[in-house]
C-alpha cells in the first residue's frame, strides 16, 4: 500500500508541476498530496513499529523515507502559500485596472 501512495504522490507532484497556469488546481493537488504523504507516514510509523528492532539497518532506511516525507509536506504547504500569495498579487493588480 505504501508504494502505491508513494507513486500517486509522485504522479500528483509532477502533475502540479506541469500546472502552473491553473493555480487553484495546483492547491488542490498539494492538498491532496498533502494529505497522500501523511497517510504515508502514518502507514511507515505503523509498520515500522511491527518490525523487528534488530534490523539495523532497515530501520534507518524507513527513519530516512519518514524524515523524507516529513519534508516534502513542509514543502509542499510552503508551495501552497507562495501560489496563494501569487494568486493575491494577482488579483490586486486586476483590481487597480
Amino acid at each position: 500500500m505504501s508504494i502505491c501512495v508513494t507513486v500517486s504522490c509522485l504522479i500528483l507532484s509532477i502533475l502540479s508541476v506541469f500546472l502552473f497556469k491553473k493555480r487553484k488546481t495546483q492547491i488542490v493537488l498539494n492538498d491532496i498530496n498533502i494529505f497522500l504523504n501523511i497517510v504515508n507516514y502514518f502507514t511507515m510509523l505503523f509498520f515500522l513499529d511491527f518490525q523487528s528492532y534488530n534490523e539495523y539497518y532497515l530501520e534507518l532506511r524507513v527513519l530516512f523515507f519518514l524524515l523524507l516525507s516529513f519534508f516534502c509536506n513542509i514543502l509542499l504547504y510552503m508551495a501552497n502559500h507562495a501560489i496563494k500569495k501569487d494568486m493575491n498579487i494577482i488579483d490586486s493588480v486586476n483590481r487597480i485596472r
